[in-house]
């Protein structure tokens, strides 16, 4: 039983890190488009 909760912890923990760092890819896109977007706008 111990060992099965092991387990689910483990797991759910790996996907929290995978869904952070996904998150932050995200965020840092969209940082980044942004930027380019005002960068784009500021010249025309």
């Amino acid at each position: 039983m111990q060992k099965y909760l092991f387990l689910l912890c483990f797991f759910c923990t790996e996907n929290l890190y995978m869904f952070i760092d996904s998150h932050k890819t995200m965020s840092k896109m969209y940082y980044l488009i942004r930027e380019n977007l005002l960068q784009i706008s500021s010249f025309t």
